[in-house]
């Protein structure tokens, strides 16, 4: 994303975190309607909402390529510690989504 002013937006995405050593770090601000951390932010001159775990890898790990998502290991939609989360394809997303489904009925 070409974010205009990443110093301020880095700022503001810190103060809205509550940070759990060895835990999910939930995201203390607005949330979005299906639950994930949302942030302002203007990219390329228009303001624009960014999802809270994107930026929380973005900021850790460098830009998240567009075909990609920054999917949660730990399936906690407002969660934003870079540990838990990875790179992946709206399919490896979907599968890993299923695969914990399937086990957590086995268990």
């Amino acid at each position: 994303d070409d974010i205009d002013d990443i110093e301020g937006l880095t700022a503001r995405f810190w103060a809205k975190i509550d940070v759990r050593e060895g835990e999910c770090w939930p995201w203390t601000a607005s949330l979005s309607g299906n639950g994930y951390g949302q942030i302002a932010a203007v990219v390329r001159g228009k303001k624009t909402m960014l999802a809270a775990h994107r930026v929380s890898y973005m900021l850790a790990h460098g830009e998240v390529p567009d075909d990609l998502q920054a999917c949660h290991r730990c399936d906690n939609r407002p969660c934003v510690s870079p540990a838990h989360l990875f790179l992946g394809t709206a399919k490896d997303n979907m599968q890993d989504m299923m695969r914990k489904k399937k086990k957590a009925k086995s268990e």
